[in-house]
Parts: structure tokens; C-alpha cells; sequence
């Protein structure tokens, strides 16, 4: 059930209450002092309840949200609200529908628009759907309290939580060999450096560069930049396949981000090793999208 427009704020229940109790006072007594500060309170109570509904009219807003979505990871991204009347909107709160994803916009001119950074947490995998914004505001004199349901419906495919290891055999040019093995030999030209990722041996660290940048680097040699790496998904059921499956897309990002060439074994389904970067995001997807085991 959606809640309702508005609604009275303590403070305007408390004007409401002893305004209510100084009207009955001047009906009595006649007294053109108390009459005074009865109106004064109703025409203020008046001009709060027409400014707040004009403060929220003709919002617009969007989501700016990064390319891509991990299950349990906050998201950093943008919440956009745009004026498309002339006169101001001030003090709006803006919250994602069912999330706790807020942003708050002090003052936002006529006719255009501001961008407040703010952080979503999605769960769990696969497609997850948004259904709107809500728009909140106490102003002006924080007497009533506005809200509007800005419908924008958007559905996100949420990759599973990168976390563990996972189980990985490595293609060579003779065949499959022990991925320590691979990693350690230490052969091949010389390729370049890149930033360490988990799993890397220290042996293959760039000191110099290292000390330089402030960011651990490692070297890359021909011979791992040519690897072809097959993830393989354990099977299991309940968390044990979840944990498998956060084991696998940590494993894809590992390995991707060393230079390698993917691929993954799913259910007895094999996507063979490649090293593009869009293949990378078919290989999350695909482990986004797999099937729930319930215990």
C-alpha cells in the first residue's frame, strides 16, 4: 500500500492543538488579541500546507549506477533530481523504494539539476528490480510533511559476492599444468607490470615500482600473459553452492584482472577460456543467473 501524500508533523500538530484551543478562547471572550494570533497561526498553517505541495511539483529524478553490481557490495553511484519549473525545490530527501539508499538536496534551482553521491547494497544475485524513488520534504516551517512516489522502474543483474577460492585448472600449450606451477616459473618476455591481485607470488613483485607508486606491482611475462584458465564451480546445494558460486566470480576476477584467458566449468556446461573483457561479464552473468539449489 502506498503511504499517504502528507501528513502533520509534531510541530504542526502542536500549532493545530493550540490554535485550536486560542479560536475557542476568542469565541468566548472576544478578545481581538487572541483573534490576531488565531489567524496568524491559520494563514501560517495555510502558506506551509500550499508551499509544501509546490516544493515537490515537477521533480524529476534518475539513477546514475556503476556498470556493474555485486551482491552484499555497496555501489557507489549518483541520485539526480531535476527542477523543470521555475521557481526553487528546497530541503528534499530522496530514498530508493524499499531500500535505505538516501540522498538530501539542500536548495535546487529552477530549471536545473543536482547529483548527490550516495551508495546502494543489492542482494542477492542474478536480476534484481527497482521500482522507484521517494521524494520527502518538511518545508517550509517543518509543519507538514510531503511525499511523492516517483515511479522509475530499472532491472539490475547483481553478480554474485566475489569472495573465496575457487577450484581452477590451467592450459598450456602441453596440456593442462599445476596453476602454482604456472604462476612460479617466473618465464616468457617481458610483458609489462600490473597492479598484485590475490594469488600472485611475492617473488613477482617489482620492488622498485612498488616503493615508487605506493601500490604492490607485479611483473607480467609472456608466459602468464597466455594463460587459459578454466573456473570450476563445485556443486553443492543451499550455501555451500552460493559460497561456490562467490568462489568462482572472485576467481574470474582475479584471473581477468592478471591477463588471463577465462573460462568456466557450470553444471557440466564448459565456456571455453577467452580473454576478452566482455566475456568477463558473460562469465559473471552466467554465474548470476544459475539456478537456486535450496538444501
Amino acid at each position: 500500500m502506498e503511504p499517504r501524500s502528507w501528513h502533520l508533523t509534531r510541530a504542526g500538530r502542536v500549532l493545530c492543538i493550540v490554535g485550536i484551543g486560542i479560536g475557542i478562547a476568542t469565541s468566548m471572550t472576544g478578545d481581538r488579541m487572541l483573534g490576531c494570533i488565531f489567524w496568524s497561526m491559520l494563514s501560517t498553517l495555510t502558506v506551509a500546507a500550499v508551499r509544501s505541495r509546490r516544493n515537490l511539483a515537477g521533480l524529476q529524478a534518475h539513477r546514475l549506477l556503476p556498470d556493474e553490481l555485486f551482491a552484499g557490495l555497496p555501489a557507489a553511484g549518483n541520485l539526480v533530481l531535476t527542477t523543470t519549473r521555475a521557481h526553487p525545490s528546497r530541503q528534499v530527501r530522496v530514498q530508493e523504494q524499499g531500500m535505505a539508499t538516501t540522498a538530501w538536496f539542500d536548495l535546487l534551482p529552477g530549471h536545473e539539476r543536482a547529483a548527490c553521491r550516495v551508495r546502494w547494497r543489492l542482494s542477492p544475485r542474478g536480476p534484481v528490480r527497482l521500482t522507484g524513488l521517494f521524494l520527502r520534504s518538511s518545508y517550509p516551517f517543518g509543519l507538514f510533511s510531503r511525499q511523492r512516489l516517483l515511479p522509475l522502474p530499472a532491472t539490475l543483474m547483481v553478480y554474485p559476492h566475489p569472495e573465496g577460492r575457487e577450484g581452477v585448472r590451467i592450459r598450456s600449450g602441453q596440456g593442462e599444468q599445476d596453476e602454482a606451477h604456472a604462476r612460479g616459473s617466473g618465464q616468457g618476455d617481458f610483458q609489462g607490470l600490473r597492479e598484485y591481485v590475490a594469488g600472485d607470488p611475492v617473488r613477482r613483485l617489482h620492488w622498485p615500482t612498488t616503493a615508487r607508486t605506493g601500490r604492490a606491482m607485479v611483473v607480467v611475462r609472456g608466459a602468464q600473459a597466455a594463460r587459459a584458465v578454466i573456473i570450476e564451480v563445485a556443486e553443492g546445494r543451499g550455501a555451500d553452492w552460493e559460497r561456490a558460486l562467490s568462489a568462482a566470480a572472485a576467481g574470474i576476477q582475479r584471473h581477468a584482472a592478471a591477463g588471463d584467458a577465462v573460462g568456466l566449468r557450470l553444471g557440466g556446461e564448459l565456456l571455453e577460456p577467452r580473454p576478452a573483457e566482455e566475456w568477463r561479464r558473460v562469465l559473471l552473468e552466467t554465474l548470476a543467473r544459475a539456478e537456486r539449489r535450496e538444501e
